[in-house]
């Protein structure tokens, strides 16, 4: 396992190397994302946090860290609802990330969301992703699966403390599937993709599925693609990725969850 989380770690998505123009990093020069939050559809209540590189500024001298930037970058609410909207061959979808165990020296973690907007409280994708600095000044996202049944943990990001009821021993390692991001020079986004046919579909029909992001301020472009086993698109855009941009982020709840799975309120 841990052989398998090197090469991850030192995969670099052929889409990002110069000798090579790729259909995301175009769509970003030419369509830019709105750098101010709206307000999710469907999404009620508000949240705030710090989440932008101004509020890192303000609390350090030094400038933003490409880890600093990049865990601002991925962490929040996210819809498509203008991009459905506008398109309808597109669905309109809602990611929340949120920062978990921010104890441990070994992160930054993240806990990930995917749900269609009309089903936020039943997530088609849940991952803990752990973000993984190298040598060469890229960032590597790790991902791994909860325990059965994960849908036990979804709407964790509500809570002021996710996931504190599990530690990194009980996840299972998503082999294949890490992303190699690059923060742009003018650290204004970050950019990157999973590498190979190594990473296992979800859904039948599915051998390998591939993923290339750009993250900013202003939101994610994500585009998630499923194959077969001759290497045809059988799941995801094949059009282009989609917009999610940042939004309202809801208030954390101030209720915890032990270990027993018991729910106890915050003083």
């Amino acid at each position: 396992m841990l052989a398998a989380r090197a090469r991850d770690a030192d995969r670099i998505p052929t889409f990002m190397r110069p000798t090579r123009r790729n259909t995301l990093r175009t769509a970003l020069a030419i369509t830019s994302i709105a750098a101010l939050p709206i307000a999710c559809t469907k999404v009620t209540q508000t949240r705030t946090e710090v989440t932008t590189p101004e509020a890192i500024r303000s609390q350090s001298i030094a400038t933003p860290s490409s880890m600093a930037l990049l865990t601002v970058w991925l962490t929040g609410s996210f819809s498509t609802h203008a991009q459905s909207i506008a398109d309808p061959q597109f669905h309109d979808l809602h990611i929340e990330t949120i920062s978990i165990w921010t104890d441990r020296t070994d992160g930054p973690w993240l806990y990930f969301e995917q749900a269609s907007s009309t089903t936020v409280d039943q997530p088609y994708k849940q991952r803990v992703l752990q973000l993984v600095e190298n040598f060469d000044g890229t960032i590597t996202m790790l991902a791994f699966e909860l325990p059965a049944p994960a849908l036990a943990h979804a709407g964790a990001w509500k809570f002021a403390s996710p996931l504190n009821d599990l530690t990194p021993d009980v996840l299972t390692p998503l082999d294949g599937c890490a992303i190699a991001m690059t923060v742009a020079d003018d650290g204004a986004s970050a950019t990157g993709g999973s590498e190979g046919t190594h990473c296992r579909g979800a859904h039948a029909g599915v051998a390998y599925a591939t993923t290339e992001l750009i993250a900013s301020q202003g939101g994610l472009r994500l585009w998630e693609r499923g194959y077969d086993a001759s290497g045809n698109i059988v799941s995801g855009s094949r059009t282009g990725p989609c917009d999610f941009l940042r939004c309202a982020r809801p208030q954390p709840s101030p209720i915890s969850i032990d270990e027993s799975g018991s729910s106890s309120e915050q003083k």
